[in-house]
């Protein structure tokens, strides 16, 4: 059983070292990774060496086109012909013709991971845990509206091919993805302290990391709204927050590394989940929108730090659809947490300032002492 593994983020990577270290380690598997996340390079020449995937392959995204008429017409072309261009953007010798995979796994329907699906007729799709957009709706129908769906028709491509078979997921109890009916759980990573220990060689994680010094963390998002506006309540959150505590600031992978006045920046950024196994503890805070990184300690590890969600303080620049998500998975974070005081919501920055002080008061400087050897 020939089966292609197809991630571009550390979390991607992990679930897919997951899956294939558990379960499916005596098939035919081959993983594609896309360079776009810090140290890309050292963890597939760390992947390469492990010997888990038969055969390790990189890919790089197309360079952006500044005209837009320019983008379209190249995403045209790439509809026309997914396999020709699927070849341009892998780095390494790679014959197409001859690698049919039966299984095409993936997290989302995004750029790359939909043109190797039509690049592979016949294949099965299998979705795996992507973070916040894979536990509520319909990932596919969200990312892919109907005018695109009726372009790929157009131009030959099959919309369905990329429904998923299976979704496997970290937490199924707090899974309620429309995306298929068959949700299947992953294998549970705190459960197995060698597996653990294979990811951090793989990510090389290292322990002298900022998050020993200070319980308070500001995880950082890309801006999907006006940016210019997002930018000057990211500003007046991070002020808040200074003005009470000390605080590490971890940007998205998708995102630059920035200076934040008086904060702790995490350059390094290595795989959030391995920080979660050792730095993340019930005293722990997070302060973010409503991000993935957030939500990975309790539905992967079952840890209940603080946390703050504040996409309430977007206010109108915050998409109907988008509240209505977020909504939905903070009320289910909110089902399956021991203590409920530990979620907070704020709507104004008198609120955030009262959740702060309250996350303070009630919090207990945790000895960092290494959980699994």
């Amino acid at each position: 059983m020939n089966n292609a593994f197809i991630c571009d983020t550390q979390f991607q990577i992990i679930n897919c070292l997951n899956i294939v270290y558990h379960n499916y380690n005596k098939n035919q598997n081959d993983i594609f990774i896309g360079e776009e996340f810090p140290d890309a390079d050292i963890v597939i020449k760390n992947i390469k060496k492990s010997g888990l995937f038969h055969n390790v392959y990189r890919y790089v995204y197309p360079r952006n086109f500044d005209h837009r008429f320019k983008h379209k017409l190249n995403r045209v072309r790439e509809l026309i012909n997914p396999e020709k261009h699927v070849l341009s953007m892998i780095k390494d010798k790679i014959d197409l013709s001859e690698k049919r995979y039966d299984f095409i796994y993936i997290s989302a329907p995004a750029h790359f991971m939909t043109l190797m699906v039509w690049s592979n007729p016949g294949a099965d799709v299998i979705y795996f845990d992507d973070g916040t957009g894979s536990y509520s709706g319909n990932m596919l129908e969200r990312l892919i509206d109907k005018k695109h769906q009726i372009a790929y028709r157009l131009l030959g491509r099959d919309y369905n091919a990329l429904k998923p078979k299976q979704l496997f997921v970290n937490n199924i109890d707090f899974c309620n993805s429309s995306l298929t009916k068959d949700i299947q759980p992953l294998p549970r990573i705190n459960d197995d302290a060698k597996f653990v220990n294979f990811c951090k060689k793989i990510f090389e994680l290292e322990y002298n990391n900022p998050y020993s010094k200070c319980n308070f963390i500001y995880l950082g998002q890309p801006y999907f709204y006006n940016i210019e506006k997002s930018i000057q309540i990211e500003n007046e959150i991070s002020k808040t927050i200074i003005e009470h505590t000390q605080c590490v600031a971890r940007f998205h992978p998708g995102q630059n590394c920035k200076e934040i006045p008086g904060f702790i920046i995490d350059k390094k950024r290595t795989a959030w989940e391995l920080i979660c196994v050792n730095e993340v503890h019930d005293s722990t805070v997070l302060i973010g929108r409503c991000s993935t990184a957030q939500l990975t300690p309790k539905i992967i590890f079952d840890k209940e730090p603080y946390i703050i969600f504040t996409y309430n303080l977007l206010g109108k620049l915050l998409k109907k659809e988008d509240k209505m998500r977020f909504d939905q998975l903070t009320k289910s974070l909110d089902k399956i947490y021991k203590d409920k005081s530990k979620i907070r919501k704020p709507a104004t920055f008198d609120e955030l300032d009262y959740d702060i002080r309250y996350c303070t008061r009630n919090n207990t400087v945790v000895n960092n002492e290494l959980l699994i050897q």
